[in-house]
């Protein structure tokens, strides 16, 4: 009761329960019941009915069952002894339980209440620690902690915040340099890229102006050629048209008599049939259209027009 005193301040009568032996008492007799039975039954276990008889035997039985029966008993009386001293004890225990359980619970509803008054005043310092220091962040110093921001001390934060500027303003170096080597790297790359596209349109352009000029000169080579056997061919009919003129003025001039010879019959012109006056006006038409088309340094317009004018005087 000492301590039912100390905590609540007063002395409450219980009932007491009723006396008797105690305990360690009603062992000691347990334990003294069973040494007087092995005592009692060692001698009994050597008995045999060839040795000691059938009366012996039995008498021996029947004295081990009254000592199991009477010890059968004790305990059962033991226990129901125990029974009703734990089931007092039991009560007397629950009855103060129910004494202290209310307060208990009060006192843990008061604590619980102290407590979330502390959280929600910790919680609302925290809040406006945050809210003040998340107005302070530098600017440099990245992503604003706002974990830590409510669970360091001034001084913590102070020392944190200098790390986070020192961290975060060597990230940002080392990102602009991994930026410029980059864009040094695309340069390079686009640089590379210019000139060989250059070089091989240079070597394009090259292999097309040597191709022109092929072409040309196989032109010009195909129509030099051509020249050259158009004029072998005209100069051909040519000297075949002076010879035809020469042929032609031989046989005029042998049919014209002397001016002081009296005329005794008429000159006799050289007569050509129509086919070969046909074949030889294409002929010579041919040659003239030739000479027409051809290009230099000669004038063949000139020289066919000339021509013409002297054949008609």
């Amino acid at each position: 009761m000492n301590d039912i005193e100390d905590a609540f301040g007063y002395t409450e009568q219980v009932e007491q329960p009723p006396a008797e032996t105690s305990r360690e008492t009603q062992l000691t007799e347990l334990y003294q019941v069973k040494a007087d039975a092995l005592a009692t039954v060692r001698p009994l276990k050597e008995l045999t009915v060839e040795v000691h008889g059938l009366k012996k035997v039995v008498e021996g039985r029947k004295a081990v069952v009254k000592l199991r029966t009477s010890i059968d008993k004790r305990r059962k009386l033991l226990n129901e002894e125990a029974k009703k001293w734990i089931d007092t004890v039991n009560g007397v225990a629950k009855e103060i339980g129910a004494i202290i359980e209310p307060v208990e619970i009060h006192l843990k509803h008061q604590e619980a209440l102290h407590e979330e008054q502390q959280r929600q005043a910790a919680e609302a310092e925290r809040v406006e620690r945050v809210a003040v220091r998340r107005m302070s962040w530098p600017e440099n110093a990245g992503a604003f902690p706002e974990s830590e921001a409510g669970s360091l001390t001034a001084l913590e934060w102070t020392s944190f915040t200098f790390e986070k500027v020192k961290a975060e303003n060597a990230r940002r170096q080392e990102e602009a340099q991994r930026a410029a080597e980059r864009a040094e790297l695309e340069e390079l790359r686009r640089a590379k890229a210019e000139s060989d596209r250059r070089e091989a349109e240079a070597l394009a352009e090259k292999h097309v102006a040597e191709e022109t000029a092929r072409q040309a000169e196989l032109v010009r080579q195909q129509s030099a050629e051509a020249e050259q056997s158009r004029i072998a061919r005209i100069a051909k009919m040519w000297d075949d048209h002076e010879q035809e003129l020469a042929v032609t003025e031989a046989a005029i001039e042998a049919d014209i008599l002397p001016l002081n010879l009296p005329v005794v019959e008429q000159r006799k012109p050289v007569i050509y049939s129509v086919s070969d006056r046909l074949t030889k006006f294409e002929e010579l038409k041919s040659a003239l259209r030739e000479l027409l088309q051809m290009q230099g340094d000669v004038d063949w317009r000139g020289m066919v027009r000339e021509a013409l004018e002297d054949a008609t005087v």
